[in-house]
């Protein structure tokens, strides 16, 4: 078991399996807990590595680790276990002292305090992490977190497969994996690799992962190589079909912040 970096770069043997979202996983099933814990511990690896290669102190390093709050109790507790088991037989420390773990929705509180006109000031501040699974939002006023809030309304709910359940009737799938194919297939004695990876991708039935592979083009080292550009983003942007998609749901994101604000008695946000 190995941390996928190369996942989408080059083709994959058909012995391998790729599994990708494991944040969200059901833990006790398909063996997703050692699935899981084995990812954790590779990256606790990593970091002890760096730590070491840096004539740092293992003992004294301090590891964090985030969770979604709408991660079920049970779920959060699963991880914890894998967590503190992980690090107590990697960093081998004698106590979780150096060990803890934050809400995602805090994490930009942290990060902001260093800003003091936004954390000192009367009015409250929004900031609104949207990610894969969840977005997360922090409401803070005076140096101080007032509201944390954390909800399945994200990256996957726009580019995921929804209640359909079927990569088919996803409209960016139907509108772009066409014109994608096309660039590539054109390009085909330099982009063999490229192609395979995208079939196998689509293949395997999952929207999510077709666009977030869309995404990833634009960096490739390959095509950046051979000077051909794919950037999905910019097709987005330009696309006047799916546009409406991304207002909508921005435009529900900003009503829900409004309402969670209104009913927890909080003023207008100064900033967003």
């Amino acid at each position: 078991v190995n941390i996928g970096f190369d996942y989408g770069k080059v083709d994959i043997s058909e012995h391998l399996e790729e599994v990708t979202d494991l944040k969200w996983l059901h833990l006790n099933e398909n063996f997703n807990n050692e699935k899981i814990k084995k990812f954790i511990r590779e990256l606790l690896l990593l970091c002890k590595n760096k730590v070491l290669m840096t004539d740092g102190n293992v003992g004294r390093t301090k590891i964090t680790w985030l969770y979604p709050t709408s991660m079920t109790y049970n779920q959060r507790n699963l991880f914890e276990d894998i967590w503190k088991a992980e690090y107590l037989d990697v960093f081998r420390v004698s106590d979780l002292a150096n060990l803890r773990s934050l809400p995602e929705s805090i994490a930009p509180f942290y990060y902001y305090t260093g800003f003091t006109a936004l954390m000192n000031h009367t009015q409250p501040t929004a900031t609104i992490d949207v990610g894969g699974g969840t977005s997360d939002i922090t409401i803070f006023e005076q140096n101080r977190p007032k509201l944390i809030s954390s909800f399945k309304f994200a990256g996957n709910t726009i580019f995921g497969d929804g209640y359909s359940n079927s990569i088919t009737h996803n409209g960016f799938i139907k509108q772009f994996t066409s014109v994608i194919k096309k660039k590539l297939i054109a390009n085909q004695d330099k982009t063999a690799t490229e192609i395979k990876i995208l079939e196998e991708i689509y293949g395997r039935g999952k929207s999510i992962d077709v666009s977030n592979y869309f995404f990833s083009l634009k960096d490739n080292h390959h095509l950046n190589k051979e000077n051909l550009t794919i950037d999905y983003f910019s097709l987005l942007k330009k696309d006047q079909e799916t546009k409406v998609v991304f207002v909508i749901f921005y435009s529900a994101l900003i009503y829900h912040l409004a309402q969670l604000m209104k009913d927890s008695g909080l003023a207008l946000p100064r900033h967003i």
